[in-house]
């Protein structure tokens, strides 16, 4: 490794394997998340609700031109682009000295869309699924990968029992969708008890783009192509902006603008 100090990746990520979602299926039938390989687009996540979330190929393909034809077909083939170190321990540390990378804090991939599901319950449990195979991944490394566990923000006792639980795994900290659920923003008081508790258990929470729980990610169109993924930060924005106005309200001091 380069001698240029500690480097820390904050937002790396993992690529779920399929084998991760065989306790759903066997738990919820059809209903549940799974693995699919579609013709145009190479493997993918079928959420089991009739939608589909991003194609595979498209974490696998970096140094490459996505617009070319060539990689767009090497991105149909989806988990066979796979380097070693993807899954293989051994291999992901030989990619971070290659790198010059001390360490990874590591977020997931293909369960960004789960986020948007009705269903709490599937949201749960496949959440759940995805800690423990997440923190099994990671304890093969715990100075050199952190993992980042997923949690629902619909149940919030159910929230704070799954932050308790993944802690003890070795998670630290916790994925939370960019765009709270439409129902309720996040500054309503229904998520006092959950940010509470985190910072009681002294959990960091990230809100990472394409994790909206509300329609499009937050975004007030359907955007597609190159300027959907370009504005990908706007739910973001506007769950900063929210929580910015409320505590102007709270404190009184939004009302009032400076004097020239």
């Amino acid at each position: 490794m380069a001698e240029a100090g500690i480097v820390v990746s904050a937002d790396s990520h993992v690529v779920e394997p399929p084998e991760m979602f065989t306790p759903l299926q066997k738990r919820f039938g059809e209903r549940a998340p799974k693995m699919v390989h579609n013709e145009e687009r190479g493997d993918m996540l079928d959420l089991g609700d009739g939608t589909f979330g991003r194609a595979i190929g498209g974490f696998l393909i970096a140094g490459h031109d996505v617009a070319s034809p060539e990689t767009r077909a090497m991105s149909r083939l989806g988990y066979k682009i796979a380097r070693p170190g993807l899954y293989d321990i051994k291999a992901r540390l030989e990619d971070q000295d290659l790198d010059g990378v001390s360490a990874e804090v590591l977020y997931p991939s293909i369960l960004f869309n789960v986020y948007q599901l009705e269903d709490v319950e599937i949201i749960k449990a496949t959440f759940a699924c995805y800690n423990d195979w997440l923190a099994d991944y990671a304890k093969e490394a715990p100075e050199r990968l952190y993992p980042l566990a997923c949690v629902q923000l619909h149940d919030i006792d159910a929230a704070i029992g799954e932050m308790e639980r993944v802690a003890k795994l070795g998670h630290v900290g916790l994925c939370i969708p960019a765009t709270a659920p439409a129902t309720k923003t996040y500054t309503d008081r229904f998520y006092d008890k959950f940010w509470a508790a985190a910072q009681d258990m002294d959990m960091p929470l990230t809100m990472h783009i394409f994790t909206g729980a509300s329609p499009r990610y937050g975004s007030p169109t359907n955007l597609q192509g190159n300027l959907g993924y370009t504005l990908a930060f706007v739910g973001v924005a506007v769950t900063v902006g929210d929580h910015c106005g409320s505590f102007s309200r709270r404190s009184g001091s939004g009302s009032e603008r400076p004097s020239a």
